[in-house]
């Protein structure tokens, strides 16, 4: 092999590199444009996730507020509860009471006529006593 003939391989195979390295070449640069609109996406859907987080720092502030009213609630539903009971043993009382007054009404009733028969007896009691002196002076 002559060095002409060693120069022209050389360059043959130099030329078979240059075109595989410019196709490798072509090839990352299109890994590259394909790698930015993964990045691309990857960014737009970061900014996607940061609204999602936003949005579900609102609905958790919401859901804290609601258990802060569910709460009080419920205890204002307790209170209610509590003065129902209150209530119904007061009406249970009154029930109580206007049964005493109903009774009052009867014993006094009866009283007034206990009273009218010990006047009549302590009247017959005097007369029965003036009766007794009476025959005792007669004597």
């Amino acid at each position: 092999m002559t060095n002409e003939e060693f120069q022209k391989q050389v360059l043959d195979q130099l030329g078979k590199i240059s075109t595989r390295l410019d196709r490798m070449d072509t090839r990352l640069d299109s890994m590259d444009t394909r790698l930015d609109a993964v990045d691309n996406r990857l960014d737009s859907m970061d900014t996607r996730l940061d609204a999602i987080d936003s949005r579900l720092d609102t609905v958790d502030n919401r859901l804290d507020n609601l258990e802060g009213q569910q709460t009080e609630n419920n205890r204002f539903i307790q209170v209610l509860l509590h003065r129902t009971e209150e209530l119904d043993a007061k009406f249970d009382g009154l029930l109580h009471t206007t049964a005493t007054k109903e009774a009052l009404n009867r014993l006094e009733v009866k009283i007034d006529r206990i009273a009218g028969d010990v006047s009549f007896l302590a009247r017959k009691s005097f007369e029965h006593a003036d009766d007794i002196r009476e025959l005792k002076r007669a004597r």
